[in-house]
């Protein structure tokens, strides 16, 4: 005797709208960064000197000279060493001319603009419960024009508000040591972000769990010291 086993009711569709609703963000994105490019120049441009200066240094990098702004002058120079390295494999496009180097330093721009958007709605979502909450919290960050003018501006600025926004990720998912390097990576990246090193110890504190004696928590901040210790250094 065979029973007669009614199907149970299907919620893929309801999951398959909840997925593509959490694109969404991306997707503006995408298209708002591309509404924002007006002309040849903001395509094939940088809008500011000091995007010269790190692609300067980048070059450098890329070939081999190390961190010179002058031919064989070893110097710290750059504010953002971080970003020179991010962006130096751009130049080896060079064979197929300057506006290739540059496209390739845009679309580095662009894809950490897009990251910072995603983490965004990580964030956002995990602090409010709710998928709605996150994508519009996404949505409106995507759209501002600060992060569109960064993503674009051939600058440091986007990476370093990624590593910010991924330290902050990275504690509300408790895991202590992307936090460290996320943070600790940031003043490589844009020196203000030092300002943020002194809050290291109390954000282990939070995602640490047990919390380990104070003299634990001490030594694990200085991880986070590493990376502007050793330019420091240089």
């Amino acid at each position: 005797m065979h029973e007669n086993i009614q199907p149970q009711g299907n919620n893929q569709p309801s999951r398959d709208w909840r997925t593509s609703a959490s694109k969404l963000p991306a997707l503006i994105y995408v298209i708002v960064i591309v509404a924002f490019i007006k002309s040849h120049f903001s395509l094939l441009d940088f809008p500011l000197d000091d995007a010269w200066i790190h692609q300067v240094y980048a070059r450098s990098f890329a070939f081999g000279h190390g961190f010179a702004y002058n031919p064989g002058q070893q110097e710290a120079g750059s504010t953002s060493p971080l970003w020179a390295i991010l962006t130096a494999p751009a130049h080896w496009l060079s064979f197929a001319g300057s506006d290739a180097t540059t496209l390739a330093i845009k679309l580095i721009g662009v894809l950490l603009g897009l990251a910072c958007v995603w983490i965004v709605q990580r964030i956002a979502c995990g602090l409010l419960r709710s998928r709605f909450a996150g994508c519009c919290a996404a949505v409106l960050f995507a759209v501002d024009p600060r992060l569109l003018f960064s993503a674009l501006s051939g600058m440091e600025t986007c990476l370093t508000v990624v590593l910010i926004l991924g330290a902050c990720l990275a504690l509300s998912l408790n895991r202590p040591l992307l936090f460290l390097i996320s943070l600790g990576l940031a003043p490589t990246a844009r020196p203000e972000a030092l300002l943020l090193l002194p809050l290291v110890p109390f954000g282990l504190a939070t995602c640490l769990h047990p919390r380990p004696p104070l003299l634990q928590i001490g030594l694990a901040s200085l991880i986070s010291a590493i990376p502007m210790g050793l330019w420091s250094c240089f």
